[in-house]
């Protein structure tokens, strides 16, 4: 709505007229002239004061005559002119009493020619030689005038106020006033507009002035926003001001107060009476564009479009039939009529003078193509949109230009406009290029950045819809990244935005994926449970069979089955029926239900002959019959498999269960001939290296290393460059180390090692030729081979053993300090492996070499403490043990070699040794009876005859020391002892 400020204040400074005293003297050329202006017939007066001019006899006369043209100028509105034979004037008569005045309205004059600067600097002058108070009030109400009309509203404020305190008597205080409250309303301070026009309007004022500030103050409530108090004074109006000029005006203000109010269909019918009934006012066409725009909040697209039509009549091609247009071209727009649509923003585009609406009609054109995909053509339009458009609306367009470009799969392009847009807008805007760049970057698979870009975006807090497809891109990224964890929770998010929405079911999907990658099947049944309570349509498919996928994962195969079975029913998975009978069929053979999985394998092929599952479905039928030792069939069917699917992928499979299953029916050599003859049939086939690597690995399966040694070798020397060369000189090493040829063995892994250094079985042929040298007591090469595996990769599933072995051949080197800094690694390094308790144990012993006992015991309670396996345990506790015994610490030993026969009761090794230790304990304290007693319970505890030869062998060579024993303890208590006796 805009702001008009009606002002009509004329200042009449005219000389007083001498009448003749008789009346019979004719007029002079002034009285004529002067006649003619109070007759407004401008042109006569002119000429009358330009005559007198010529006749004027003197600079004074000619002066007073151009005051006079001067004012026929002004009143005709002809202000340069005006000014101009003012300023003359004061040239020609710079001292005459009218001096003052002729100034003064030159400086009116400029005011009303716009020339505000010029006129301030007059004003300013006049202020400066005049110091009566109503000349000056006078001076400052132009002033305040000129910075009104140039925005300084606080220094225009200042002059009327400064009136209003100067001369509180002023003839214009009531105008002042006024123009004091529109100051306070154009610096939208509306509530202090409010009060003074509603006081103004209660004062006694003249007529005009008073209906002027009545319709200022319902402006005012207006724009405090207070619609209902607006549309009351605004009705109030018209009845008050009933067939004024200023009632249309009225009725408008009343008609966007309920629009303000979303009362739309009573704004539409106050804007229709415009239109009706105020047909001829200028205010009529507007009216239609506003109540077209009710209409359409209304949700009345037909009656918006008659308002609008019915507008275009009123208009006839003049603004707003601009607007007009644009409103019909929404309507099509929003009612996806995008071609209508585009026709109607052209006609916008194409109006004279430019529509202020120009460049929206543009952007909103570029928008119809978008919408109908034409992503080329939209986006020549979009970059149309350029200076003088307005910033924003160029930032705008630069947005959709990089959908346009994403549209395309330009996605580098689409990248960099939304960009620019992220760096030069703040807010909404600014959010939405982070997210445009982020899923551009995400498209060009750079999930680390558009994983930054989600971030950005989700800070600048944007609104709950944009804050769930962030949180949705932002979790997508992570899935894509496998941060899983971090993907649940951003995804989580998403679904809080999006409550109610379909993202929130796809975020719970996703959610139950990122579960189920972690492995976490329970937490990811549960979250694809809660999605199919939500409206997923066709989703919820993916996930019923993601339900059956999570029982499957958890070897519950009976409800795989059961949720798979119930899937293939459904209608909307028909598209997937084959895969589904496919994976139901694997889960009745990981059941162990081999004949209904051998069932449903059959149908898939029956059913789905041309399905890419039908072949694996053919030979998996085949596993099916050799798991019901069917070998037979199985044989029957892995040989239709290689007959009906020669070039297949699984054509290696299927000669492997050949001769399987033909060795199950005792034909080896049938089976092995089938590989044979397809070799010989088809050299130059893609799977004949496979093949000869399966038959090579038949024959070392069975135990057949020579056999396979030269399998391996023709696979060599056939197919050197084949993916199965490397594994297949791996397990010709292996073939060669198991058929006791060390020497050709270690030539074989060197040879491996030399030619694959990188592949994933190196460090394996690494360790074997290492185990190998160490067998042959070569530990020096035998430790280069080891410690080469764990400095290699220290996460190598072989490290932590090459690690121990690594210490094993430094302790044969009799390097026992680089033995001891080894096992400690194995230790430190490799904690949970079991070899760490075994390396705690091999510490212990070398300490002991070492003459470190109290090290020694350490090594050996952490290996007690470490190890999850009883002999272990037991031999670390008899060590422990021994090295109380070895000092002298009797008691002590004792005690902890009854402790390992109590604690490791079935081993029967170490406790035959411990009761052996406690009675050599005894027979060392020459307590030989006790000694007795724990050689007598090795007796009651073991059967085996190494162990009781041996006791008894003990038992045999105590009897002196226990004769003597007895004797001793004879005399001890007898009264005729001697000492000699006891000798």
């Amino acid at each position: 709505m805009k702001f008009n400020k009606f002002l009509w204040v004329v200042f009449l400074f005219l000389p007083c007229l001498t009448l003749a005293a008789n009346g019979v003297d004719a007029p002079t050329l002034f009285e004529q002239g002067t006649a003619f202006l109070r007759a407004q017939t401008y042109q006569l007066a002119l000429d009358r004061f330009y005559l007198a001019g010529e006749l004027s006899r003197d600079d004074a006369e000619r002066a007073e005559a151009l005051r006079w043209t001067g004012e026929a100028y002004l009143r005709d509105k002809h202000y340069d002119l005006a000014y101009h034979d003012f300023l003359t004037a004061l040239r020609l008569d710079p001292l005459s009493n009218n001096a003052y005045s002729t100034e003064f309205k030159s400086a009116i004059a400029l005011v009303y020619a716009k020339n505000y600067t010029a006129s301030l600097e007059h004003l300013n002058s006049l202020e400066k030689k005049n110091k009566d108070i109503e000349p000056l009030s006078d001076i400052y109400f132009w002033e305040a005038e000129c910075y009104y009309q140039t925005g300084k509203y606080p220094e225009a404020l200042k002059l009327y106020e400064t009136i209003l305190r100067q001369n509180p008597k002023y003839r214009h205080t009531f105008l002042v006033d006024y123009l004091v409250d529109w100051c306070y309303f154009q610096q939208k301070d509306f509530d202090n507009a409010y009060e003074g026009f509603s006081a103004l309007a209660a004062k006694p004022v003249n007529h005009n002035l008073k209906k002027l500030a009545e319709f200022q103050a319902a402006e005012s409530q207006f724009w405090r926003g207070n619609y209902d108090d607006a549309q009351a004074a605004y009705a109030q109006f018209t009845k008050t001001y009933h067939g004024d000029t200023m009632e249309v005006a009225a009725y408008y203000g009343w008609g966007w107060s309920l629009a303000k109010q979303e009362k739309h269909s009573q704004a539409a019918k106050i804007f229709k009476k415009i239109v009706t009934d105020f047909s001829q006012d200028a205010l009529a066409p507007w009216a239609a564009v506003r109540e077209g725009a009710e209409d359409y909040a209304g949700h009345d697209n037909d009656s918006a479009r008659q308002d609008y039509e019915e507008g275009l009549k009123m208009c006839a091609g003049k603004s707003p039939a601009d607007f007009l247009e644009y409103g019909l071209g929404w309507l099509d727009y929003s009612e996806k009529n995008y071609d209508d649509a585009a026709v109607q923003f052209k006609k916008v585009e194409g109006f004279s003078p430019q529509s202020a609406l120009y460049w929206d009609a543009v952007y909103l054109r570029a928008g119809c193509l978008y919408l109908q995909a034409k992503y080329e053509e939209a986006q020549k339009i979009y970059q149309e949109i350029a200076d003088p458009a307005s910033k924003e609306l160029v930032q705008d367009a630069t947005y959709w230009e990089g959908w346009c470009d994403y549209a395309l799969g330009h996605y580098d392009l689409a990248l960099k406009r939304f960009n620019f847009v992220s760096q030069n807008t703040q807010g909404e805007p600014q959010t939405r290029g982070f997210w445009g760049a982020a899923e551009s970057s995400y498209q060009l698979a750079q999930y680390s950045q558009a994983e930054g870009y989600y971030g950005q975006a989700i800070k600048n807090n944007p609104s709950d819809e944009l804050a769930a497809d962030c949180y949705s891109g932002l979790g997508w990224s992570k899935f894509q990244q496998e941060k899983y964890s971090e993907a649940i929770q951003s995804f989580k998010q998403a679904a809080e935005k999006a409550s109610g929405s379909p993202l929130e079911a796809e975020a719970l999907l996703r959610i139950a994926d990122s579960y189920y990658n972690l492995h976490d099947y329970e937490k990811a049944s549960e979250n694809y449970k809660k999605a199919l309570t939500k409206d997923i349509g066709v989703k919820a498919v993916d996930a019923q069979e993601q339900l059956g996928w999570c029982a499957y994962r958890q070897e519950d195969f009976t409800q795989a089955v059961s949720l798979w079975s119930a899937l293939i029913k459904n209608d909307d998975a028909a598209g997937r029926k084959s895969k589904l009978l496919y994976w139901t069929a694997w889960a009745y053979f990981r059941n162990k239900d081999f004949k209904d999985a051998q069932r449903l394998f059959g149908q898939v092929e029956s059913d789905y002959p041309n399905d890419s599952l039908a072949p694996e479905a053919h030979l998996r039928e085949g596993d099916c019959y050799f798991n019901l030792q069917q070998f037979k069939d199985a044989k029957d069917i892995y040989q239709s498999f290689i007959d009906r699917y020669p070039t297949h992928v699984l054509l290696p499979d299927a000669l492997y269960g050949l001769q399987w299953s033909a060795e199950k029916l005792g034909l080896k050599d049938e089976a092995s001939q089938v590989a044979r003859n397809f070799l010989q049939k088809f050299p130059d086939s893609a799977f004949a290296p496979s093949i000869q690597y399966r038959l090579a690995d038949n024959f070392y399966q069975n135990k057949k290393y020579a056999d396979a040694v030269d399998t391996y070798q023709l696979l060599l020397q056939k197919y050197p460059n084949s993916l199965e060369a490397p594994k297949s000189m791996f397990w010709m090493a292996m073939a060669f180390s198991k058929d006791d040829k060390k020497t050709e063995a270690i030539a074989a892994f060197n040879n491996f090692i030399d030619k694959y250094p990188n592949d994933p079985l190196t460090l394996e042929g690494q360790f074997g030729l290492g185990s190998l040298y160490y067998d042959a007591g070569d530990f020096k090469n035998a430790l280069a081979n080891y410690s080469h595996i764990f400095k290699t990769d220290p996460k190598h599933h072989l490290a932590a053993h090459a690690l121990f072995n690594s210490a094993v051949c430094e302790n044969q080197l009799d390097e026992k300090e680089k033995a001891l800094e080894y096992y400690g690694k194995v230790i430190s390094d490799y904690g949970n492996d079991p070899l760490a308790a075994e390396a705690s144990l091999q510490s212990g012993i070398l300490y002991e070499k070492l003459n470190q006992t109290d090290k020694a015991l350490k090594a050996y309670e952490l290996t007690i403490s470490k190890s999850k396996d009883q002999s272990l345990d037991a031999e670390a506790a008899f060590y422990h043990a021994d090295i109380y015994k070895t000092t002298a610490q009797y008691e002590k030993a004792i005690d902890e070699f009854n402790a390992l026969i109590v604690n490791y009761p079935d081993q029967d090794q170490w406790v035959v040794t411990a009761y052996a230790k406690v009675a050599e304990c005894y027979e060392t304290q020459k307590k030989y009876k006790e000694a007795e007693k724990a050689y007598q319970r090795i007796l009651k505890y073991t059967q085996v005859k190494v162990y009781r030869d041996a006791t008894m062998k003990r038992l045999k060579a105590l009897q002196p020391f226990l004769h003597k024993s007895k004797k001793t303890v004879h005399h001890k208590t007898s009264s005729s002892a001697t000492p000699e006796a006891e000798k």
